[in-house]
């Protein structure tokens, strides 16, 4: 239903405190609020990544934004710093950018009570 983007780098520390608790976003909500989270590295340094992953526990589809299908994903996405998360609705427009997890389910929920009244 909702897809979540998050761009983020190894060496922000910002990200450092936000990705666990997207992690725990994910955990409690994925299926209660059918989202999926996919993750955009900022860092082309596959080691670095690899072992943030893994540290930060990011069981989520994860991709290096630099060695992607498209380098320009900065200028598409308006991103150019970090942590930043995306909302997208089903039809993968953006409904919303520059949340922190923490609004997340709210914002969510609220969308899709806004949806459901409309149809």
């Amino acid at each position: 239903e909702n897809t979540i983007i998050y761009f983020w780098d190894p060496q922000c520390g910002h990200c450092k405190k936000e990705s666990p608790k997207l992690v725990e976003f994910y955990n409690e909500y994925a299926e209660k609020l059918d989202v999926e989270v996919y993750t955009v590295c900022a860092d082309s340094n596959l080691a670095d990544m690899k072992k943030y992953i893994r540290e930060k526990k990011m069981n989520f589809i994860n991709v290096n934004g630099p060695r992607s299908y498209t380098t320009d994903y900065h200028e598409l996405y308006n991103i150019f710093t970090t942590p930043v998360i995306v909302v997208l609705d089903k039809n993968k427009k953006i409904i919303a950018k520059r949340l922190v997890s923490e609004q997340l389910p709210e914002f969510i929920e609220n969308h899709k009570k806004m949806r459901e009244e409309k149809d």
